[in-house]
């Protein structure tokens, strides 16, 4: 496994002008060596500082949520309380020297960790008044200030901030370093066609969104292993219904794995599922993508409505045209039962599927689909019945 070490990339020192700062420490941060400060500040002041400890970057240069309008809104129409309304910006820095007299304090190796989002709806508002030849107001943002060079703990505010907000567990994860493996497994049998997405600002066909990847990949854990913390081996419906629990449990079995304070045989169970996972994700995200479109699936489309075998149009097509797009909630049954064929070769995990089995499965989930599901993708990717008739029933 690969132990990610928290590295500082910002630049050495950024000189912030403010109208009041005020030295908040208490009587635990000076015996451990930190300093907090809260500062107001003019809005152009922030623009430059980096984000590169942040757990994301600003999103709003390619899709703007309510969020960005919202702050966008207050600096328009609300300025004379944005300091109040907005939540403000948490910066850490190695050292933070102020001087009363000009006013600036000079941070070091300073890096925006919470309100990334703020910074860079102020950029843009600024940008376009710039644009317009208009002046920029005295719009004041409040400014934390944390002072330390420990960097394990800006690694942990980073992440305890951004936790208090709730940013995505993908972020949050990729901050420690849960996805690197899975990166250099992507990187290295699929690059440069596909790169791992770990952060929600990564956006575009080449990224593969990591939370589908990790629960593409529980559905595919040998069966025999098992996942860990899962007393059922063959119902896996959570790998379809929830990305959430399929990250938890993948960064659970990351920890485990090299944990020497964990049970000595979850921990060697742990580490089994979590190089299998490594050594198998190129084929299992191709075998994913392939199941999409699987040309098995042609011979048993009926209309939509239409009563008797076969799948419903439109969960196994595109919307638009005849080309094949089969609806998760029916392929994720089918993985599970692949996941017999995820076995030990020569050191290393392999998928190997004999002939004729992917067939049989297809036969299988349409009966699971039309039996025990009401020809709903949606309860038959949630029902457990579904994954045992499948896992059971098709041709091996």
């Amino acid at each position: 496994m690969t132990n990610s070490k928290y590295v500082k990339t910002s630049e050495p020192t950024a000189n912030v002008q403010f109208f009041s700062i005020r030295n908040i420490s208490n009587p635990d941060d000076n015996k451990s060596g930190r300093k907090v400060h809260v500062a107001q500040v003019s809005i152009d002041q922030i623009v430059g500082v980096n984000t590169d400890e942040n757990v994301r970057n600003y999103t709003g240069e390619s899709r703007k949520t309510e969020v960005h309008r919202k702050i966008l809104e207050t600096l328009q129409s609300g300025s004379e309380r944005f300091s109040v309304l907005n939540g403000g910006i948490v910066i850490v820095t190695d050292e933070a020297t102020i001087d009363d007299k000009t006013q600036t304090v000079t941070l070091r190796c300073p890096s925006i960790i919470n309100g990334a989002q703020t910074q860079g709806v102020i950029k843009d508002y600024i940008e376009a008044l710039k644009k317009d030849n208009l002046p920029i107001p005295k719009i004041y943002v409040k400014v934390e200030i944390i002072e330390t060079s420990n960097e394990e703990l800006r690694r942990e505010i980073t992440i305890a901030r951004n936790l208090q907000n709730k940013v995505q567990m993908l972020s949050i994860y990729g901050v420690q370093g849960v996805y690197e493996d899975l990166a250099q497994s992507i990187a290295k049998g699929l690059r440069p066609k596909y790169i791992l997405q770990v952060s929600e600002d990564q956006t575009g066909d080449e990224y593969i969104p990591v939370d589908k990847l990790v629960q593409v990949l529980a559905a595919l854990t040998p069966m025999s292993l098992g996942i860990p913390d899962q007393d059922e081996k063959v119902n896996r419906s959570f790998c379809y219904s929830s990305k959430a629990k399929c990250l938890r449990l993948y960064q659970n079995i990351w920890t485990a794995a090299d944990d020497p304070k964990e049970d000595a045989q979850y921990r060697a169970l742990c580490k089994k599922v979590y190089e299998c996972y490594q050594a198998i994700a190129p084929t299992a995200w191709m075998l994913y993508r392939r199941w999409q479109s699987h040309p098995a699936f042609k011979q048993y489309i009926r209309p939509d409505g239409e009563k008797g075998d076969g799948f419903d149009r439109s969960h196994v097509c595109e919307k638009k045209g005849d080309g094949l797009q089969v609806s998760d909630g029916i392929l994720f049954p089918i993985l599970t039962a692949l996941s017999n064929y995820v076995v030990p070769v020569n050191g290393t995990w392999m998928i190997e599927i004999p002939d004729g089995v992917e067939e049989g499965l297809v036969e299988a989930a349409m009966f699971a689909y039309n039996t025990f599901s009401d020809s709903n993708p949606q309860t038959m990717g949630k029902s457990g019945p579904v994954y045992a008739y499948i896992n059971k029933h098709h041709k091996r």
